[in-house]
């Protein structure tokens, strides 16, 4: 993995105009993201850096250094802000598939790696009632920085992106060549492996994966963090279904086709259902359905690459909308008994059967998310990873804040004027919650001071919405750019009758194309 990244990373030190060693990197989308851009090959290419809406907050831009003594510790912000001591369900009726599919576009968008040589531990509260019960008060919980490299203009710190940046389904096929080969069933017809069960594969060759690369219990997708709890586990099951639900169809329909030529036009046919539900259901379901302009077209003059400000802080927002419980329903309804979600970590024999892919999707459409707010289950904020070996139990929240300091992430009135948006210049502009502007106050100094992930969070919601104001503009920018910035952006590059195949689907006709259920809702995003 090192070593891929390495190479990577020169790879992407080159500006100069894209030199193409095959034809097929102008019709065809490459594994890693090169070429899509034909005068930028590296845009959007895997292990190239992410970019930024405002400038960073470093004081020595080589090193990466941030002001932090001001800052309020993460995990006593976590513990005050964060804290949920009951489940608050959203108030529009949002499913939990919501946030299960907005982790799974997650790492379709971005990976970080961890830098081993650079450790940032998050002390810990003395007498923290999770973390130092015993009043010790010098425990740490274990984190590392970001790996980056200095910018050869800038000689700036700049965290990278270990996946491409396009919404291209990399979660099924990989952000690599060596990833991508070990996932196909070679010379079968364009299928992608699987175990039984129609399950995804095992980790039988010992590439990157969480839970262990040597542990050959774990499953295998196209991103190593698949086996982290099972909703995640089990969404990635249903795309590879459908990949070679696909794939038979292709074949039948065209016996003349090689199986690298079957491959391709299922992985084509994948990537622009990944880029349809997101656009068609998913974004409208969280920020209304005209918060994203209409498609006109791409523009190559648009850099697609994901921001910093989105993945270390806005797009984790779904972190704050996770159920305690994943819900399994049978096809008639009938509740099955749910899986407690800190009980999950990990734990892919919980996938104990074909059909639980099924009781697990349709549950997750079956269940109100909880709201976007300040708040976060203690599976997140205080066990995430519980009874994980050889994993430290750790604060997801105090994770995303350190994350954010770690990148130099700007204060949030700098980031609203990159978007020509009011400065804040008062905490009760941000929230009519008198409770929530208290423990602001109590925490930080000014607006400018609080972490960026609590400020927009904290946000009253725009009406209609499920998302305050500055977290909005950054996921309509994002999301726009990542549209019409991408070359093989389905509505771009498919003739009209493929894209009309793909807009007369939902996410509810995957389910119900490769699980036994057939009763479901036409919009999963929203519970009946």
């Amino acid at each position: 993995m090192k070593r891929n990244l390495i190479l990577s990373l020169l790879f992407c030190l080159s500006t100069s105009q894209a030199v193409f060693a095959n034809a097929d990197h102008y019709t065809t989308r490459t594994i890693d993201g090169k070429y899509n851009n034909i005068k930028n090959k590296n845009w959007g290419k895997s292990g190239c850096p992410f970019s930024r809406f405002a400038q960073d907050q470093y004081t020595d831009k080589k090193d990466g250094e941030m002001p932090l003594e001001h800052l309020p510790n993460p995990r006593r912000v976590s513990n005050e802000i964060f804290n949920q001591k009951a489940e608050v369900l959203n108030d529009r009726n949002l499913s939990d598939i919501v946030w299960q599919w907005g982790q799974l576009l997650d790492h379709d968008m971005t990976l970080f790696e961890d830098s081993k040589e650079e450790p940032m531990p998050i002390e810990v509260p003395a007498g923290d009632e999770i973390f130092d019960k015993n009043s010790q008060g010098n425990l740490a919980l274990t984190f590392f920085r970001s790996i980056s490299r200095i910018g050869t203009r800038t000689e700036t710190r700049t965290p990278v992106n270990i996946n491409t940046s396009y919404i291209d389904a990399s979660t099924v096929y990989g952000s690599d060549e060596t990833r991508a080969r070990v996932l196909r069933d070679l010379n079968n017809k364009g299928l992608m492996k699987v175990s039984d069960g129609n399950r995804l594969p095992f980790n039988l060759f010992g590439l990157p994966n969480g839970g262990g690369a040597n542990n050959k219990n774990m499953y295998l997708s196209g991103d190593p963090r698949t086996n982290e709890q099972i909703g995640l586990l089990t969404i990635h099951t249903l795309f590879v279904r459908e990949h070679n639900r696909k794939a038979k169809e292709i074949a039948a329909k065209n016996p003349e086709l090689s199986d690298e030529e079957i491959y391709r036009k299922t992985r084509e046919y994948v990537g622009a259902l990944t880029q349809h539900i997101t656009y068609s259901e998913f974004l409208p379901a969280l920020l209304g359905k005209d918060a994203i302009k209409p498609y006109t077209g791409y523009n190559s003059k648009i850099l697609p690459s994901i921001r910093n400000e989105f993945s270390t802080f806005a797009f984790r927002f779904g972190h704050t909308a996770v159920s305690p419980t994943i819900k399994r329903v049978d096809n008639e309804g009938k509740d099955l008994g749910d899986i407690v979600l800190m009980e999950s970590f990990f734990k892919p024999q919980l996938l104990s059967s074909s059909q639980e892919v099924g009781y697990i999707m349709k549950g997750l459409a079956s269940k109100r998310m909880q709201e976007i707010d300040t708040e976060v289950i203690d599976g997140l904020r205080n066990f995430l990873f519980k009874d994980v070996p050889n994993e430290q139990m750790r604060d997801l929240i105090s994770i995303n804040l350190q994350r954010s300091r770690d990148h130099g992430i700007t204060d949030i009135n700098t980031l609203r004027a990159s978007f020509g948006l009011k400065p804040y210049t008062s905490f009760s502009e941000v929230t009519k919650n008198k409770e929530l502007v208290a423990k602001l106050q109590s925490l930080y100094a000014k607006v400018e001071d609080v972490d960026p992930f609590v400020l927009v969070l904290a946000e009253d919601h725009l009406p209609g919405t499920s998302m305050g104001e500055t977290i909005s503009r950054i996921l309509v920018e994002q999301f726009t750019r990542l549209r019409d910035g991408d070359r093989f952006y389905f509505e771009n590059k498919l003739p009209p009758e493929e894209v009309a195949e793909i807009k007369a689907l939902k996410l509810s006709d995957i389910i119900k194309l490769n699980t036994q259920i057939s009763n479901i809702q036409e919009n999963v995003f929203f519970v009946n």
